[in-house]
């Protein structure tokens, strides 16, 4: 799979099995019907662990987390090759981005099973993901940012990062609503829910840079025989 399929995918294939669970589940009264980006009917984890779509959600997370992990190790190699150089940020994006991804494995495969350390494994696993991949992408478009200060880009590649630098400080100005709710005791189910939902959508759609960007990348293999 060449980079900007890969992109594509990391993208699209979250929001299109977060929405479908949501309506499957919604579809056979397992949560209530709503829209759930404004309502906060019911959380992601709520839609997708009960019926049969525990079994499409769990596949296919299992499968994004995969896919993400491959995303971070070209994003590293993509970033270096822009450089000219290997690039210690970007070693430390893609490591937290690969430990999102197990983060990630680990919160779909609990998900749906009972007892008190399962629970803390679906918090754990959630929780960690849903910080360490903001994180990474921060230093992704942090090191984005300096080398167009260093190099001459095209005006699509300036847009592009201009957009992912707006993603990324929705998600911020997102993190920081939920923290202020938190502790000002002004949280509710229905507003961490909406917050949780939209959240999802941003960090799956700063991806959709990597679309632009990744039009021209390719991935090469060779293989030399010993003499």
């Amino acid at each position: 799979m060449q980079p900007k399929t890969l992109a594509i995918v990391v993208t699209f294939l979250p929001l299109i099995v977060m929405n479908l669970v949501y309506v499957m589940s919604a579809t056979a009264e397992l949560v209530p019907s709503c829209i759930p980006y404004l309502d906060g009917c019911t959380s992601i984890s709520r839609a997708a662990r009960r019926g049969n779509a525990i079994f499409v959600f769990r596949a296919c997370m299992i499968v994004q987390a995969v896919f993400l992990a491959g995303y971070w190790l070209i994003a590293r190699q993509w970033l270096n090759q822009l450089a000219g150089k290997a690039l210690r940020p970007a070693t430390i994006m893609c490591s937290l981005g690969i430990i999102a991804s197990l983060f990630l494995i680990l919160y779909a495969d609990f998900l749906g099973t009972d007892g008190r350390i399962y629970r803390y494994m679906r918090q754990y696993g959630i929780i960690f993901f849903f910080t360490l991949t903001p994180f990474a992408q921060m230093i992704m478009v942090n090191e984005l940012f300096k080398l167009t200060k260093q190099q001459h880009f095209s005006p699509l590649y300036i847009a592009v990062i201009r957009y992912q630098i707006g993603v990324v400080i929705c998600i911020l100005t997102l993190g920081l609503i939920s923290l202020f709710l938190s502790y000002s005791g002004n949280s509710t189910f229905e507003r961490e829910n909406i917050l949780e939902w939209n959240y999802a959508v941003l960090m799956s759609i700063f991806h959709l840079g990597s679309c632009l960007l990744w039009g021209d990348v390719k991935i090469h293999i060779s293989v030399k025989q010993r003499e």
